[in-house]
């Protein structure tokens, strides 16, 4: 099945649908005091047939995949169909990654017609401010938090008070001002065909780098903090003490086999060890409590971004960072996020991506990188969106069928049944079903 795309024209309100059929949820918390709004044109066109097409904001039509008329005017009609189930739905709960739910709801309601309350409900103060002082109050930590910040911002930014969007802006230089995510899959990035980026890798990896009698002192430590998943991480770091370089990797080739080496032990043995390693540590929490394997939260794994790897968690990271370096002239972070993207475009294409067959993930996986296809403003970066979004879309279609995600599914969460998530996502583009009325 051929499922042609339309990711600037979709980014809103393809977010907005495929997050916001499973619950939509009210404020909690008093939003900001509210401004005279600017007027929506270029993101909303009237229609003559008394309906709105949703518009993108930087338009790429000469690297879109172009659809038929008919096509466009059904997808229209679907736009349409779904536009009122978000009027009167503006809200936010703050707390933690919640927005994933509410960000994408309150959008579609300003898209319906709710300009006022919808701006008001996105400017509203973050329940976990302390957490996120070192950005002005601004969630920059969650990956579907970073998701949804991104599309407010670059989708609505005329639309935003001048003192929250300047507010926003300088959160943005400050987040990318360093990497915020150290990671040893820095190893990765000393192949760079930039050598600034190289180098940057290499100085990074040089800090996480520990000798031999270092690791080991480290493996103590973890065993003596008296944690299963620590306790685990010093056994296994014991185990390769003979294996440890006797001196710091000095190439490319060195720093790849002592990421592996690490890496060996499962994920949470590697990412144990950036955590203790960590040369950018969170401005409030340090590296953290730990361990890794407990919770996610910036208390827990110190660091200054989500640190999720998996396919759609990674994607709203890697999407947003660079996005915001773009936007601020961090240069040096944006070509290192650039070399990751490049990265995952690859590896899409070569082995393809592990969250497939997920019906939950797969459409946030998609939508990270939709929001990079239609706010990067140079054009390399876009093309490698397009590619991820070319690879996504038709791995989807092959799954897709009449409303619902078909074939072997994983960690579905309920999620299987017909116009729930990727179903609904793929509905929303391919309209070979009714949509059914609790939906309308």
């Amino acid at each position: 099945m051929f499922l042609p795309t339309r990711y600037a024209h979709a980014v809103t309100i393809g977010l907005v649908a495929s997050l916001s059929f499973p619950m939509l949820s009210m404020a909690e918390e008093k939003p900001v005091t509210s401004h005279e709004i600017p007027a929506a044109e270029g993101r909303v066109e009237h229609l003559e047939n008394g309906g709105l097409r949703v518009l993108p904001r930087f338009p790429a039509d000469h690297i879109n995949n172009m659809w038929p008329q008919k096509f466009h005017e059904e997808y229209d009609q679907r736009v349409n169909a779904l536009l009122p189930n978000f009027v009167g739905k503006s809200g936010v709960n703050t707390n933690g990654e919640r927005e994933k739910y509410d960000y994408p709801t309150t959008v579609g309601a300003w898209l319906a017609g709710d300009y006022a309350q919808a701006i008001q409900v996105l400017e509203t103060e973050d329940i976990d401010a302390g957490d996120h002082a070192w950005t002005k109050g601004i969630d920059l930590y969650w990956g579907f938090t970073l998701k949804a910040q991104a599309l407010k911002f670059f989708y609505l930014e005329d639309q935003l008070t001048p003192a929250y969007r300047d507010r926003m802006e300088e959160a943005f230089k400050i987040f990318t001002a360093s990497d915020p995510r150290p990671t040893l899959e820095y190893a990765l990035n000393t192949l760079s065909s930039d050598d600034e980026v190289a180098a940057f890798a290499t100085s990074q990896l040089a800090k996480m780098w520990r000798d031999k009698d270092a690791m080991l002192v480290m493996a103590d430590e973890a065993e003596q903090e008296n944690h299963p998943n620590k306790q685990r991480f010093a056994a296994y770091m014991r185990s390769i003490v003979d294996r440890w370089p006797a001196q710091m990797p000095a190439t490319p080739d060195e720093w790849l086999a002592w990421w592996g080496l690490i890496a060996a032990g499962d994920w949470m043995i590697f990412e144990e060890y950036e955590r203790r390693a960590n040369p950018n540590p969170h401005s409030r929490f340090g590296v953290g409590s730990g361990p890794v394997g407990a919770q996610w939260n910036p208390a827990v794994r110190g660091m200054r971004a989500d640190a999720h790897n998996t396919d759609n968690l990674r994607g709203m990271r890697e999407s947003a960072i660079y996005l915001f370096a773009e936007r601020t002239g961090n240069e040096l972070v944006r070509k290192l996020y650039k070399d990751r993207l490049q990265r995952t475009a690859h590896s899409f294409w070569s082995v393809g991506n592990g969250e497939w067959d997920s019906p939950t993930y797969h459409p946030h996986t998609i939508c990270a990188y939709m929001n990079l296809y239609a706010f990067a403003q140079n054009e390399h970066v876009r093309k490698t969106a397009k590619a991820i979004l070319d690879f996504t879309y038709v791995a989807g279609g092959l799954k897709y069928w009449r409303g619902a995600w078909s074939g072997p599914n994983k960690r579905d969460y309920g999620n299987y049944a017909p116009m729930r998530a990727a179903g609904a996502f793929f509905w929303l583009h391919v309209g070979d079903a009714q949509m059914p009325h609790h939906h309308h």
